[in-house]
């Protein structure tokens, strides 16, 4: 079997080849009688020099910090907007990631924004809507293989194309 890291995919994981990555949490998979948890790939990892030792921070203090930036990720991208009541609402996401770029056409950082007027500038929604044809093209690479989802799947193929 051959391993790869998904696309866009970012973090401390890129410090290990692949393809040792999979093999590893495969052997891990069938020792453990055929499911992984977050807890078993950890401890497995904890020793210097293990397989995959070094896809994690192991300084308390720097993980910890980074640990924070996370939660602060997801709760950006978790609040959303309601309007209306029970199934009739309207919910919407509320802040969303953009690039912009700077004076002299560097590109700044990735920060949040509101998706509102994200979508009202043109640069910006561009990338919105590059984003939004990622994740989709991500679920159709995800599960082209469920016949119960081919209608969508190739629905996604031609909004895409």
């Amino acid at each position: 079997m051959q391993f790869g890291w998904k696309t866009g995919s970012r973090g401390m994981h890129r410090k290990v080849n692949p393809q040792t990555a999979g093999e590893h949490l495969e052997v891990l998979r069938q020792e453990s009688g055929g499911d992984l948890t977050a807890e078993c790939v950890v401890r497995d990892a904890a020793t210097v020099g293990a397989a995959l030792h070094t896809a994690f921070e192991w300084r308390d203090q720097e993980a910890a910090h980074q640990y924070r930036l996370e939660q602060a990720r997801c709760l950006l991208r978790s609040v959303m907007m309601i309007e209306g009541e029970g199934a009739d609402a309207d919910v919407q996401q509320v802040y969303t990631t953009v690039v912009r770029t700077g004076p002299e056409g560097e590109r700044l950082p990735r920060t949040y924004t509101a998706l509102v007027e994200a979508l009202s500038e043109p640069v910006l929604r561009e990338q919105v809507l590059e984003s939004a044809l990622n994740e989709l093209l991500s679920f159709q690479k995800k599960y082209a293989h469920l016949e119960e989802l081919a209608e969508v799947i190739t629905a996604i193929g031609e909004v895409a194309a």
